[in-house]
């Protein structure tokens, strides 16, 4: 049997110039492969379409699906809708350099693997602050005992910062007082 991760290595040595298209389904073996993966499950459709000329690789990315995120405000996992499209350059030169959206490889290498840079792709659809239940609309999925604990908790900071004042204010005030 193929490995599973197998199927993510492009051999573009043996291919003609012009355009090749592959489709992968992503799925939780996809994700559990990453150590400290933000994303630990998921189901994916990713469509890569390459435009090959002799020197350069265009590969455009799409892709559209669900992964199942951990929410940073109580901390449960909830499926997150996933979609967008990535252009990815890769010219063949004298040595390996990655830059922004180009990496240039040995033109020695006859292939070259897909799996970070769809991983990468999926990853950063994602919004920097993951809350599903806002994008939802869906208080559902949230774990309500951790949602009443830190409203309870941001209550006693509240009250506890209006009961403390720092007596360095209370002089700073008083300076201007002084002068009038």
């Amino acid at each position: 049997m193929l490995d599973y991760f197998e199927q993510f290595v492009i051999q573009f040595s043996g291919l003609s110039t012009g355009n090749h298209e592959y489709e992968f389904h992503i799925n939780d073996a996809f994700f559990k492969n990453l150590e400290n993966g933000l994303i630990q499950k998921g189901d994916v459709e990713v469509k890569v379409l390459l435009d090959k000329t002799p020197t350069l690789m265009t590969f455009d990315i799409e892709f559209k699906g669900k992964v199942e995120v951990e929410c940073d405000r109580c901390a449960s996992f909830s499926d997150m809708p996933v979609e967008g499209e990535h252009r990815l350059l890769v010219q063949l030169g004298d040595a390996y350099v990655e830059e922004d959206d180009m990496i240039i490889i040995p033109r020695t290498d006859y292939q070259f693997n897909l799996f970070q840079h769809i991983y990468d792709c999926i990853a950063l659809a994602l919004p920097l602050r993951i809350v599903p239940c806002e994008i939802t609309l869906d208080k559902s999925n949230c774990d309500q005992t951790v949602i009443s604990r830190l409203e309870a908790i941001s209550q006693e900071q509240i009250i506890i910062a209006q009961e403390t004042v720092d007596p360095r204010w209370d002089k700073l005030r008083n300076l201007g007082k002084d002068n009038i």
